[in-house]
Order: structure tokens, then C-alpha cells, then sequence
């Protein structure tokens, strides 16, 4: 499975033109979010992301392939996760999770990490 999320993510949000459009603003060779705004492509990308690699929410759900946040030729959008992610840090009742500083690297259930 490792290998066809690693495809469809560098084939459908990074090589495909019209959707890096959609979802990325480019400087350079980094990837910054589109606009101000939240849209509904760059959410859904944010919490496939998430899903596959990043925080767990304070839910304790490890992450579902945690090895994905070290594969080279995604780290494109590995760094437009973590610049969302500080951008728009996930909040419980409007305040945030207290446990998440102590995650170390979040979502592995590796604790080593």
C-alpha cells in the first residue's frame, strides 16, 4: 500500500500542473498554501496528510503509514503539512491539546521518535 500512496500523491499533487494550481502556491521550490483562505482541496489534502503521518488529535490513534513523512520524493509536500499545520495548529474547545508538545514526533508509534 506504501507504494500506491506514494504514487498517487506525487502523481495527482505534484506532478499534475492544474492541481498543483489548485493547491499550491510555488516559491521557488517550495510549496505555500493557496491564498488566506482554507479551500476544500488543500483541506482534504491537509487531513489525508494527517491521516497517513501527522498529529493524531489527542484521539491516540497512531498514525496509519508514519514512514511516508521520510519518503524523498514527497518531501515537497511534507513541508506544506508542517507550514499548514503551524499555520492552523489543531485546537480542543478553543484551547490546544495539552499532550501535543510531548507527542515528540507526532503521530509515530514509534516513541523513540
Amino acid at each position: 500500500m506504501y507504494k500506491e500512496v506514494v504514487t498517487l500523491l506525487k502523481t495527482h499533487c505534484l506532478d499534475e500542473p492544474e492541481n498543483r494550481k489548485l493547491l499550491f502556491t510555488e516559491k521557488g521550490n517550495e510549496l505555500h498554501p493557496r491564498g488566506t483562505e482554507t479551500t476544500a482541496a488543500g483541506a482534504t489534502l491537509f487531513a489525508m496528510l494527517n491521516r497517513f503521518f501527522g498529529y493524531d488529535g489527542g484521539a491516540d490513534m497512531p498514525a496509519s503509514i508514519p514512514s511516508l513523512r521520510e519518503e524523498p520524493s514527497l518531501q515537497p509536500l511534507v513541508r506544506w503539512f508542517e507550514r499548514v499545520e503551524k499555520a492552523t495548529p489543531v485546537q480542543f474547545k478553543g484551547k490546544r491539546d495539552k499532550d501535543y508538545s510531548q507527542k515528540g514526533k507526532r503521530g509515530s508509534i514509534d516513541s523513540s521518535n
